[in-house]
This record gives structure tokens, C-alpha cells and sequence, in this order.
């Protein structure tokens, strides 16, 4: 069963097609999506190496994920940090 946490490539996945989609207001982040390169039950996502709390990810299709970051403050988005767990 692959899982991981980290950056880039982390242990069991591998993380690619990641857009940050942007809020109503241009300096907001609404959500990002990205694609796992295996099936996964659960991601979460943080934007800042500061951030403790996660925001959750939805399965959008296949391997395609959307996560809603709640406007999050593109200013204070420092990294992508991925939490993926699999079957």
C-alpha cells in the first residue's frame, strides 16, 4: 500500500499536473488540484512549511484530486507539502 508525506517525490508517489487555482481576489489561492501517480484513499495538502493545519482533497477522478484551500493567502504559500495514503 503506498503512502507518503513531503515534497516532491515522496515514498509510493509520485506528484504531478499540481495548478494553483486562484480565488475571486487574484492574491487568494481557491484551490489546487494535482494527480497521484496511483490510486489513493486519502490527501491532504498544506501550502506553507509554517502551516499546521491540512486542508482535505477530493477524489475527482482516477488519480485526480482537488483540494479546497479556503482562499488561502498566496503571500504566505511558501511549498506544496503532500500527505497521500493508499488502500
Amino acid at each position: 500500500n503506498p503512502a507518503g508525506n513531503g515534497n516532491g517525490d515522496i515514498s509510493g508517489y509520485v506528484i504531478s499536473n499540481v495548478h494553483y487555482n486562484p480565488g475571486n481576489d487574484s492574491a487568494k489561492i481557491a484551490s489546487v488540484t494535482l494527480t497521484l501517480n496511483a490510486p489513493a484513499t486519502r490527501v491532504n495538502i498544506r501550502l506553507s512549511d509554517t502551516q499546521s493545519n491540512w486542508y482535505g482533497c477530493s477524489n475527482v477522478n482516477g488519480n485526480d484530486w482537488l483540494c479546497n484551500t479556503e482562499n488561502a493567502s498566496l503571500k504566505s504559500a511558501n511549498q506544496l507539502q503532500v500527505s497521500a495514503s493508499g488502500n
